[in-house]
C-alpha cells in the first residue's frame, strides 16, 4: 500500500482528462514504507483489536445486573484507556531518536493501532454482554436463528439458502462450524465478535487507498463509528468499505489515459473482483449506490482523450464483477424483474418521516416518546444542521473531486430512491427496503462533513504556503504535534462512542437492542443450559452477590 494518494481528481482544462491535484503527487521516496509497511499497518490494527478482545475476557461481571453492567463498562473502559496511553506512548517512543520515514511509520501504525483498538472496545463489549453464555446476541428470534439454519443446511449438503440473500456470511460460518466443530448457532457469537472488531480496521485500511494515514483515519473512523452495530456486523463492514473503493474506482478511471494498458486492465479486474466479493457478504448497499456512482463515472469519465482506455477499465471491473457475484446476482435479478424484492415487515423505522436519517432507531426502538425528536431550528436539529454545512461546503469546494462526487451523489441517488419506495408503501402494502437506506445516506453524509474540514485545511494550508506565513508543526519528541493531538482526540472519541454501544446492547428485558442480548442469554445451549447467569427457569436473574439496599431506603 503506497502512502498514498489523493482525494480526488481534477479536470485539466487544456485537455478536459482530470488530473491529479496537488496533494495527489506521490510523497518523497523516503517517506514510501511500501507494501512492508503497508502489512505492518494491518497486522498492527489487527493485534491491537484482538489484544482488546483479549483483555476484555478478563472482565468477570453478571450482564444481566445492571451494577455489573456498569462496572463491565468501567473495565471495558480501564483496559481502552491503558493500551491506548501504551500505543501513545509507543509512536512516541519509536520515533523520538528518530526522524523522517520513521517518523512517517510511527504514525502510520499509530493510526492503525487507533483504529483496531476502537472495534476491539465494542466487540470486547460483546465479549462482556454475553458473558455466562456460549449463544451469540439474538439466538432465540430473527436473522441470525435462520442464518445458522441456513449455515447447518450447507453442513449437511442440502442447502436451504435461497439465492436471492447474499450467501457469504452463511456458507463461511458452515466452514468455520465444520473446521472446529462446533454449531452453527454457537459459531455466530465468534463472527459477531470479530466481525465487529474487524470494522474501524476495515475502514480505515479502505480509505488509505485515498488518503495518507492521519486523513484516513479521520475521515474512516469518525465517518464509521455511528454504523457500529455487533448483531450483524457484516452489513456495516461492507458499506464502510463500498463507500472508499468505489471512489478509488472513480479516481482511478479519470486517470486511465495516463496509464498502460496492462496496468489498466490488472487494476480494473481487482476492482471487479473487489466488490463482487463485498456483493456476497451483503449487496443491500449496492442498490443504493448505483445511481449515484452511474453519475459520478460518467462526470469523471475521459471522454475527450483516453476514453478507450477508461472503457477497458470498465469492461475489466464489469465482466470480474459478474463473474464473482453470478450465484448470488442472477437470483437476485431474475426475483427482482419477477415480483420485485418484497418486504411486508413494517417495523419501527417504516413509520418514521422518511426526510428523517440523523439517527437510527433499528427496529428496536426502547422508550423514544415522540419521534423523530423535534429539531431546533425549524424543526431540524443541530446535528442535522452540521451535515447540510458539511454538504454544501464539500461540494463548494470539491466538486470535481472523486470522493465528494461518489459520497454526493450516492446520497442524492439513495434519497430519490428512499422517497420514491417509500411513497409506493401505501399502495403496494410493502415497505421495499427504503429504511434500511438511512445508514447508507447518513455514512455519505458524514463523510462529506469531513472532507469539507479537509478540503478546507488542505486550501488554507496552499494559500498560507504561497504566502509564505506557514509554519511547521512544533513536534513533541520527534512526532508532530497535530499527529499526536490527533490520535488521542481520536482515542477518547471511540472511548465514548464504543462504551455507549455497549451499553445500547447490554441484556434487558424491553424493546431495545438490549432486549437481543437478553435473548441470548435465555436461549438453552445444546446441552440444555442457559446463562450461568439465570437460574434453571431460564428467565430469573441469579444473584451472586449479596442484596444491596434500595437506593430509597434510609440508613
Amino acid at each position: 500500500m503506497r502512502d498514498t494518494l489523493a482525494p480526488g481528481v481534477a479536470a485539466d482544462e487544456a485537455g478536459g482528462v482530470p488530473a491529479a491535484t496537488a496533494a495527489e503527487s506521490a510523497p518523497p521516496a523516503s517517506s514510501r514504507g511500501g507494501w512492508v509497511a503497508g502489512v505492518a499497518e494491518i497486522v498492527v490494527a489487527l493485534v491491537v483489536a484482538a489484544a482488546m478482545v483479549l483483555a476484555s475476557a478478563t472482565v468477570d461481571v453478571n450482564p444481566l445486573d445492571r451494577v455489573g453492567q456498569v462496572s463491565g463498562l468501567a473495565g471495558l473502559g480501564l483496559r481502552f484507556a491503558l493500551l491506548g496511553l501504551l500505543l501513545l506512548a509507543a509512536v512516541v517512543l519509536v520515533s523520538r531518536p528518530r526522524a523522517g520515514r520513521w517518523r512517517d511509520l510511527a504514525v502510520r501504525l499509530g493510526c492503525a493501532g487507533t483504529a483496531g483498538l476502537g472495534s476491539g472496545l465494542v466487540a470486547g463489549g460483546v465479549v462482556v454482554i454475553m458473558n455466562g453464555t456460549s449463544m451469540p446476541i439474538n439466538a432465540t428470534h430473527g436473522d441470525i436463528r435462520v442464518l445458522a439454519g441456513w449455515a447447518a443446511s450447507i453442513m449437511e449438503g442440502q442447502s436451504t439458502m435461497p439465492g436471492n440473500y447474499p450467501p457469504a456470511f452463511s456458507t463461511l460460518l458452515a466452514w468455520y462450524s465444520s473446521l472446529t466443530g462446533t454449531e452453527p448457532m454457537l459459531a455466530v457469537k465468534d463472527f459477531q465478535i470479530v466481525g465487529t472488531a474487524l470494522l474501524l480496521p476495515a475502514a480505515y485500511l479502505a480509505w488509505r487507498l485515498l488518503f495518507r494515514p492521519l486523513p484516513a483515519l479521520a475521515v474512516g473512523l469518525v465517518s464509521a463509528v455511528p454504523l457500529l452495530y455487533p448483531y450483524k456486523p457484516y452489513e456495516p463492514l461492507v458499506l464502510v468499505v463500498l463507500v472508499p473503493v468505489l471512489a478509488k474506482a472513480v479516481q482511478y478511471l479519470a486517470t486511465t489515459p495516463n496509464r498502460g494498458a496492462r496496468q489498466v486492465l490488472l487494476v480494473g479486474a481487482a476492482f471487479g473482483a473487489g466488490l463482487g466479493l463485498l456483493f456476497l457478504i451483503y449487496s443491500g448497499y449496492f442498490l443504493w449506490a448505483l445511481p449515484g456512482v452511474l453519475v459520478a463515472v460518467l462526470i469523471l469519465f475521459p471522454w475527450r482523450r483516453g476514453a478507450l482506455r477508461g472503457l477497458l477499465f470498465g469492461a475489466a471491473a464489469v465482466v470480474v464483477f459478474l463473474a464473482v457475484s453470478a450465484v448470488h446476482l442472477v437470483p437476485l435479478v431474475l426475483d427482482w424483474t419477477k415480483e420485485g424484492v418484497r418486504d411486508t415487515y413494517f417495523y419501527f423505522d417504516a413509520f418514521v418521516d422518511p426526510a428523517y436519517i440523523a439517527m437510527w432507531r433499528t427496529d428496536f426502538p426502547g422508550e423514544v416518546g415522540a419521534w423523530p425528536p423535534h429539531g431546533e431550528f425549524g424543526g431540524v436539529g443541530v446535528f442535522t444542521l452540521l451535515l447540510v454545512v458539511g454538504l454544501g461546503v464539500a461540494i463548494a469546494l470539491g466538486h470535481r473531486d472523486a470522493i465528494v462526487l461518489t459520497a454526493s451523489l450516492g446520497f442524492a441517488g439513495a434519497w430519490l430512491m428512499r422517497l420514491y419506495y417509500a411513497g409506493q408503501m401505501y399502495g403496494a402494502q410493502d415497505v421495499r427496503l427504503w429504511p434500511r437506506s438511512s445508514a447508507f445516506i447518513l455514512y455519505c453524509l458524514v463523510v462529506l462533513v469531513m472532507m469539507a474540514g479537509y478540503l478546507a485545511v488542505r486550501r488554507w494550508r496552499s494559500s498560507a504556503a504561497a504566502g509564505r506565513s506557514a509554519q511547521p508543526a512544533r513536534p513533541v519528541r520527534g512526532v508532530p504535534a497535530a499527529a499526536l493531538g490527533a490520535l488521542a482526540a481520536v482515542l477518547f472519541l471511540l472511548a465514548s462512542s464504543g462504551s455507549a454501544y455497549v451499553d445500547k446492547f447490554m441484556p434487558r428485558r424491553d424493546n431495545s437492542e438490549g432486549a437481543l442480548a437478553w435473548n441470548g442469554h435465555v436461549a438453552r445451549m445444546p446441552d440444555g443450559r442457559c446463562s450461568v447467569h439465570l437460574m434453571p427457569d431460564c428467565q430469573t436473574v441469579r444473584h451472586v452477590k449479596p442484596e444491596r439496599k434500595p437506593a430509597n431506603v434510609p440508613e
